[in-house]
């Protein structure tokens, strides 16, 4: 569904209707709920704003409340068991934010118990976007200063109960219990403080999917099966004993299969709950005068907001150079847009105009010895598994028999301390990656570096320009080193609209913006042969949820660091040739993308690990015996370009 979202969304949106009400798999949980938002769009939306508002101080009178609140939320919880732990620091860092990007509403308490949620299932900045739907799109005007929109809904909620159960309703008013009372906590918090885990996730998958009317559902089955008999009233005589009862409410009907097939089968429509919404604010009118809190209309579930957003088209009129991030692929082995389009990214604008993708300082390239891996395990660990604490946001680790090869931007950078056994490549790289944009012919399917060898790699070549090829689960990129970012746009001026980002825009780049516009002359041909192997080893392309990468921690730190290391004294090119060692590990704006081998992907849990819905396997083509270096241009041109014929796919 993911990978054809809108079209699900246009056709078929029964059917994510009824896959959410089933529960979305652990694996998807995360992702599915980014789509359902529509955080995906709005993130998309809003490239480097995140960035921007983490960026700023904020305001003392809301840090210091946040500070208090960030200690209580799920303190059993692994990720915030710890005081300034890296779940805290995010939970910070997104509250914050959110104060910074709505100074009108500021922060109230009950968004920390959401935001909270959402980091359990994605990254900083995603739960962030996330949120902002929630408030805004779900539950706008919930935390206002003056807390309007609950006092409504508080009303709503107990107008529905009188048709969904009479005697709950009868008593409530008797005891003259005010909603507000006891449905605060349940609405604002999306019942994630009051319900078992596996009930609120069930819930929540539901309530992103459907909206608000999950959550009135949810409360009117809480009310219904605590209050709605006489035998239940026997013990509540009093208002003292009834808000006990609420506030202990039973394990039976908060039992997740119970409840959620209580709520499926409750008919509370939205019509319902608009039409008591329009006679409640008609009552508020009367006795309140108008709302202070001038919030935007609510949207119902994920169709609404789809409807309201919509996606970005992906097809373009001709070939575009901008800035993105790394997103979800359809499937490896085809292009994630329309058949045949393909393209080219500029991730990094020129010096220092605009904002990088991947950090004011490039990407650095260097390689690990492995006898030396020993004074690298700690920082690669964070590097892998606790980005957040070094706000790395592109990392790439890839074993082979001789070393370690490793790509990652300047934060990620300064994680490493420089010894005998590293080598850093004395350029910093620029990272192009590769989106759509309907130059190729027709039918063109392939993936990977054959796409875009035509357009890209290949004139790059004729240039002189040395490039680096890093293909993921996701995208593509190609890494150009800075000095020859001029040729780079002069040479790709001519076939794409080339763009870079300043203060958050993308703004078109000329020839004029460089400071070097001379070409490189084309040396004389002198092609240098080298040996081609084919390994009988099978690879997979695999991505895994970042809200799983911790079930699956040990193995890969086995896999890495221990499984696969030959003798130290081994030479090189000294392997097996019909099997090598080669495993890929690349985190990249919060998406994760695995090359493994078939054998090495058994020894992991088969239901947290995503590829491809055919299952499709990857045979490997070593180029040369030993490190080529990075001064030689024309490598991956002249092997791509044969495959890019017969639309033969490649990474």
């Amino acid at each position: 569904m993911l990978n054809n979202w809108d079209k699900w969304m246009a056709k078929k949106h029964k059917k994510i209707r009824l896959r959410c009400q089933k529960g979305i798999p652990p694996s998807l949980r995360g992702r599915a709920w980014q789509y359902l938002s529509g955080s995906k769009v709005k993130l998309e939306q809003n490239m480097g704003k995140f960035d921007e508002l983490d960026l700023l101080t904020g305001d003392p009178k809301w840090l210091d409340v946040i500070e208090r609140d960030l200690h209580r939320q799920f303190p059993f919880h692994e990720m915030f068991v710890s005081r300034g732990g890296h779940g805290q620091q995010d939970l910070f860092r997104v509250l914050k934010a959110y104060t910074l990007y709505r100074p009108e509403e500021g922060y109230c308490q009950a968004q920390a118990p959401i935001a909270a949620v959402l980091l359990m299932h994605m990254p900083a900045e995603q739960a962030f976007w996330c949120l902002v739907q929630i408030c805004e799109k779900y539950l706008p005007g919930y935390y206002s200063e003056k807390l309007e929109a609950i006092q409504l809904d508080g009303q709503i909620l107990f107008s529905l109960l009188h048709k969904v159960s009479p005697v709950a309703y009868k008593h409530l008013s008797k005891q003259k219990i005010d909603p507000i009372l006891y449905m605060t906590e349940w609405f604002m918090c999306a019942f994630s403080r009051t319900l078992p885990w596996s009930s609120v996730l069930r819930v929540w998958d539901m309530f992103f999917c459907e909206g608000v009317k999950i959550i009135f559902r949810v409360g009117l089955v809480l009310l219904k099966h605590t209050l709605g008999s006489s035998d239940k009233l026997k013990s509540c005589q009093g208002q003292y004993e009834t808000m006990e009862r609420l506030r202990a409410l039973s394990p039976k009907i908060m039992q997740e299969a119970f409840l959620v097939q209580e709520v499926i089968e409750l008919p509370v429509t939205e019509r319902q709950i608009e039409r008591e919404h329009l006679i409640q604010l008609k009552k508020w009118r009367e006795t309140h005068g108008e709302l202070q809190c001038k919030s935007p209309p609510r949207l119902h579930g994920a169709k609404a907001i789809s409807e309201a957003e919509p996606a970005p088209r992906k097809g373009r009129s001709q070939g575009v150079v901008e800035p993105r991030r790394g997103g979800p692929r359809a499937v490896p082995g085809r292009c994630e847009a329309d058949p045949g389009q393909c393209g080219a990214v500029l991730g990094r604008s020129r010096g220092n105009a605009g904002r990088s993708w991947a950090g004011p300082g490039g990407v650095r390239v260097l390689s690990l010895a492995r006898r030396g891996l020993w004074l690298y395990t700690h920082p690669l660990l964070k590097l892998l598994f606790l980005p957040q604490r070094c706000r790395c946001k592109f990392f790439s680790l890839t074993e082979t028999p001789e070393d370690y090869t490793v790509m990652l931007d300047e934060e990620g950078f300064k994680e490493l301390p420089p010894s005998e056994f590293m080598q850093v490549a004395d350029s910093t790289w620029l990272v192009l990656s590769v989106v759509s944009n309907g130059r190729e012919p027709p039918g063109c399917q392939a993936t990977g570096v054959t796409k875009i060898a035509r357009s890209v790699i290949a004139p790059l070549a004729e240039h002189h320009v040395s490039v680096l090829m890093l293909s993921t689960y996701q995208t593509d990129f190609i890494l150009v080193r800075e000095r020859d970012l001029p040729v780079v746009i002069h040479t790709l001026a001519g076939e794409f609209d080339i763009y870079k980002e300043e203060g958050g825009e993308c703004v078109p780049v000329t020839c004029d913006d460089v400071s070097n516009g001379f070409l490189k002359p084309k040396p004389p041909a002198s092609p240098t042969l080298h040996p081609v192997q084919s390994p009988q080893t099978r690879f997979c392309v695999l991505t895994v949820a970042p809200d799983t990468l911790p079930a699956i921690a040990t193995m890969l730190i086995d896999v890495l660091f221990y499984s696969h290391a030959p003798p130290w004294d081994a030479a090189p090119g000294s392997q097996d040739l019909d099997s090598i060692t080669f495993f890929s590990f690349s985190l990249i704006e919060g998406y994760i993308s695995i090359v493994m081998d078939a054998e090495t992907q058994k020894r992991f849990p088969s239901d947290l690990l995503l590829t491809s819905s055919t299952g499709e396997l990857w045979r490997m083509v070593r180029i040369g015996g030993q490190p080529l270096g990075f001064d030689e241009c024309g490598i991956v041109a002249q092997i791509a370009e044969p495959l890019a014929a017969p639309d033969i796919s490649g990474y």
